[in-house]
């Protein structure tokens, strides 16, 4: 009996989820399930309203955390029209690690064939790559891609499809980001090195851009 009660045990401790069923059964409930997180892409470019990037820079290899890219951008969108727009309530945000030109094909390739991304991603995204060539390796200008993408714990990792960044910088400092979305192109191109509260940016963030579409502010945007 001994031996059955702590096999028992033992195999209620491996699988938290039998435990749970066994302690609701007892109870008379259902055991609860994890909640499972929509999956949600940008808005349409038809939709937004006003866009606000911020640029990273974390850091050269060796000078950065071991698993931090280099480059990264957030992004925050609102749809709100100009008199409804408050600033803390973006109707979506989401980080995006940029890759250099001369890997990013290689990365798009592996995301095909593990069916990451569909076929027609794929093929916008190389032709993005092919018009948009990287110049000479020791230039000062460099170009990157960043995907749009979507962790969810326990659920897994979504690639928002044809939802993808480019990004022009110079000198380490962003001068053209075009947000691809669906075919359709929003290009940001006035950058700062202060938050819409004119204070400096902290931390790794070096530059931001603040685009209004909607006539929400005089003051708020850069371009």
């Amino acid at each position: 009996m001994t031996d059955n009660f702590t096999a028992l045990l033992e195999q209620l401790k491996a699988d938290p989820e039998k435990a749970a069923a066994l302690i609701a059964a007892f109870q008379g409930t259902q055991p609860t399930k994890p909640a499972t997180k929509t999956v949600t892409p940008c808005p349409a470019a038809k939709d937004i309203t006003m866009v606000q990037a911020t640029f990273f820079d974390n850091g050269e290899k060796g000078k950065r955390d071991k698993y931090m890219p280099e480059f990264m951008s957030t992004l925050e969108v609102w749809t709100d029209p100009a008199d409804k727009i408050r600033l803390s309530k973006w109707a979506w945000k989401q980080s995006a690690r940029l890759v250099e030109h001369v890997r990013a094909d290689n990365d798009f390739l592996t995301l095909k064939r593990r069916g990451s991304i569909t076929d027609g991603y794929y093929d916008e995204l190389m032709a993005t790559w092919i018009m948009l060539k990287q110049p000479d390796l020791n230039s000062p200008i460099k170009v990157c891609f960043g995907l749009l993408v979507q962790k969810i714990p326990g659920q897994g990792t979504f690639y928002h499809d044809r939802q993808f960044l480019t990004l022009a910088m110079q000198d380490r400092l962003p001068a053209v980001m075009n947000l691809h979305l669906a075919g359709e192109v929003i290009s940001i191109s006035a950058w700062s090195d202060r938050m819409s509260n004119g204070e400096l940016l902290k931390g790794h963030a070096q530059r931001q851009a603040r685009l209004d579409l909607c006539s929400y502010s005089v003051d708020w945007a850069t371009q």
